[in-house]
C-alpha cells in the first residue's frame, strides 16, 4: 500500500506488487493517501472517507481548545446533535424564563430548593459518568491491543520467522502466499465487523489476487465472523506442511510451536474483536447513567431560567451572563462526554474517529515486505557462514570496502537439501527459541561444525 498526495477524488490505486521469486500474480493492494491538516492528520481508505491518523498534541495545548473547535474530530463537529441539544436547552430556558415572569414576582420568589436539587445532582453526576467513561476508553484501548495488536504483530512474526529460517528463493511463493493470506485476513474482518450479514463476499480479494477464485468461492459459504480465522488456520497448515516437507528432505528441527502460537495468537485477537463488539456493557447500567445525565440537564435548565429571570429582574447583569454561561457548559460537558462513548463503542466502522485500519495495514505489510528482503539479504550471515545451505544472498561488495569485508561479490547459496550441521548451526547462530533441546547428536555435530 502506498501513501499517496491528497486528490480530490478518493483515493488512488497502488501499482501491482509481487515477490521475487514468487509465480503468484502480482498484488494489488488498496491504497490510502494521507492528509496533513493544520492539527490532525486524515486517513483515507477504499471508501474514501477521512479518518483521524493523528494530532498535534502540542498544537492542542498551546493554542487551546477554542481556536480548534471547529477542526474535524471534535465533539462540535462529529455529532450536529450536539448543536441542536445546547439550542434546544437554550429554547426550554427562555419558555420557561418568559412563563415564570407573567405568573409570579421573581424578587419575592424562593429558587432555594431548586438550587440545592442542582448542587446535589452535579455532585453525583461527575462521578457515576466519570466511571462509565473509563469503562468505555477501557474497552475502546482493549480492541487496539489486545485485538487488533495481535493480529499485526502474528502477521509480521510469522513472515518474519519464515524470511529467516526458509531463505532461498524456491520458498518465495510460500511467503507470498503467506503474507496475502494474512492481509486478507485483516481486511474480511473489517468488513465482517462493518455487516450485520451473516455472509459476506470475497469478490475484491480475488480481484486484486489476495485470493484465487476457487478460495474465494470457498470462503463465500463460511460465516462472516469465521472468515479471518479460517485464513489463519490456512497459514499454520502451510507452516505446518512446509516444516513436515523440510523434514522429509534430511532436517532435523524446526520451532513449529512458534509458528503455531503466533497463528493462535491471531485467531484470539479475531475471537477478542467479535467478543468486545458482540458484548455490550450492561443495558440497564447505560440507561441509569443517561437518566441521571439527562434528568440534571433538564433540572440546570429549570434553575438557570429561575436565577435567570429573579437577575433580570433584580437589574443584575453579571448574574444573567453567569446562568447563561452555565447553562450552556455543564449540559454540553455531560451530553458531550456521552457522545464520545457512542462514537468508540465500535471503533471498526466508516467515522472519523474510527481506526485508520488501512493506515495501520499498510505499516504491517511494510514490515513484512522488509522482513522477507532481509532474510533473504543477510551480509552478516554470508560472510560469517559463507558455505551455510541456508544463506541465499546476491549482495555485490559496496564502493569503497577493502576486500575481505563484508561479504564476496555476487554470491547465491540456494541449496537447502545438505545435512544438518550447518542447519544446527544456524540455528545456535540465530538464537532461536528452544535451540538448546536439539538433539545430542545434533548438538555435536553443531560444535563440530562451528569448530
Amino acid at each position: 500500500m502506498t501513501k499517496k498526495a491528497a486528490q480530490p477524488n478518493g483515493s488512488v490505486e497502488a501499482p501491482p506488487w509481487s515477490i521475487s521469486g514468487s509465480t503468484l500474480p502480482p498484488l494489488h493492494e488498496p491504497s490510502f493517501r494521507l492528509e496533513e491538516g493544520w492539527i490532525a492528520t486524515w486517513a483515507y481508505g477504499m471508501s474514501g472517507k477521512a479518518k483521524l491518523l493523528r494530532y498535534d498534541l502540542t498544537k492542542l495545548i498551546r493554542y487551546g481548545a477554542y481556536a480548534s473547535a471547529t477542526s474535524r474530530g471534535t465533539i462540535f463537529t462529529m455529532d450536529a446533535n450536539m448543536i441542536k441539544e445546547v439550542t434546544m436547552w437554550y429554547i426550554v430556558g427562555g419558555i420557561i424564563t418568559v412563563a415564570v415572569s407573567f405568573l409570579q414576582d421573581m424578587e419575592e420568589m424562593d429558587i432555594k430548593g431548586i438550587d440545592e436539587l442542582s448542587k446535589y445532582l452535579n455532585q453525583c453526576v461527575p462521578f457515576v459518568l466519570a466511571l462509565y467513561i473509563s469503562l468505555a476508553i477501557q474497552r475502546w484501548w482493549a480492541l487496539r491491543t489486545e485485538a487488533l495488536a495481535p493480529l499485526f504483530n502474528a502477521t509480521s512474526n510469522v513472515l518474519m520467522q519464515l524470511s529467516a529460517l526458509f531463505p532461498a528463493q524456491e520458498f518465495a511463493e510460500v511467503k507470498d502466499k503467506t503474507m496475502r493470506y494474512c492481509m486478507a485476513s485483516i481486511m474480511l474482518m473489517i468488513k465482517a465487523c462493518r455487516t450485520a450479514d451473516s455472509h459476506i463476499k470475497c469478490d475484491d480479494m480475488v480481484q486484486r489476487n489476495y485470493l484465487t477464485p476457487g478460495e474465494g468461492m470457498l470462503l463465500d459459504g463460511t460465516p462472516a465472523k469465521q472468515i479471518p480465522m479460517v485464513l489463519w488456520c490456512w497459514i499454520l497448515r502451510m507452516c505446518t506442511e512446509l516444516i513436515k516437507d523440510f523434514v522429509n528432505r534430511g532436517g532435523d528441527w524446526l520451532p513449529y510451536e512458534e509458528f503455531q502460537r503466533e497463528c493462535c495468537e491471531a485467531r484470539n485477537g479475531v475471537q477478542a474483536i467479535h467478543t468486545y463488539l458482540t458484548t455490550q456493557l450492561p443495558f440497564a447500567y447505560v440507561h441509569l447513567i443517561t437518566f441521571i445525565v439527562n434528568t440534571n440537564n433538564i433540572v440546570v435548565c429549570v434553575k438557570c431560567a429561575l436565577k435567570f429571570s429573579k437577575a433580570f429582574a433584580q437589574g443584575n447583569a453579571i448574574g444573567m451572563v453567569s446562568e447563561g454561561v452555565f447553562l450552556f457548559i455543564v449540559p454540553l460537558l455531560y451530553q458531550g462526554l456521552l457522545v464520545v462513548t457512542y462514537i468508540i463503542h465500535d471503533p471498526f466502522g466508516e467515522d472519523m474517529l474510527d481506526f485508520p485500519v488501512l493506515a495501520y495495514q499498510d505499516y504491517v505489510a511494510s514490515t513484512c515486505k522488509s522482513m522477507m528482503d532481509a532474510g533473504s539479504n543477510c551480509p552478516a550471515a554470508s560472510h560469517l557462514f559463507p558455505e551455510s545451505p541456508l544463506t541465499s544472498v546476491n549482495i555485490t561488495q559496496p564502493s569503497g570496502i577493502p576486500n575481505g569485508v563484508g561479504p564476496s561479490a555476487d554470491r547465491r547459496i540456494t541449496n537447502i537439501e545438505t545435512g544438518s550441521a550447518a542447519w544446527s548451526c544456524y540455528l545456535s547462530f540465530s538464537s532461536l527459541p528452544r535451540c538448546h533441546v536439539c538433539r545430542p547428536s545434533t548438538r555435536i555435530s553443531c560444535a563440530s561444525y562451528v569448530a
